[in-house]
């Protein structure tokens, strides 16, 4: 997946905030209540709310997830 230097920097400053996951754990996890993996449907809306402000037309498609990372 390509990615921007602009990615990684964002990527870094999350990890600072949120902690570095155990080993085998997900990157991306809730900011409210308990952490724990994002589900389909808030990726989803995570994307749907970026689109919407910057005029994106991104989407989210488990099984490219799975094809490029390999299903856990």
């Amino acid at each position: 997946m390509p990615a921007s230097p602009q990615a990684f920097a964002y990527t870094a400053a999350y990890l600072d905030q949120a902690g570095l996951p155990e080993p085998g754990g997900p990157l991306w996890r809730t900011r409210r209540g308990d952490p724990r993996q994002l589900t389909h449907w808030a990726m989803r809306r995570v994307l749907q709310r970026a689109n919407a402000v910057l005029g994106w037309s991104q989407t989210y498609d488990p099984a490219d997830v799975e094809a490029v990372f390999g299903a856990r």
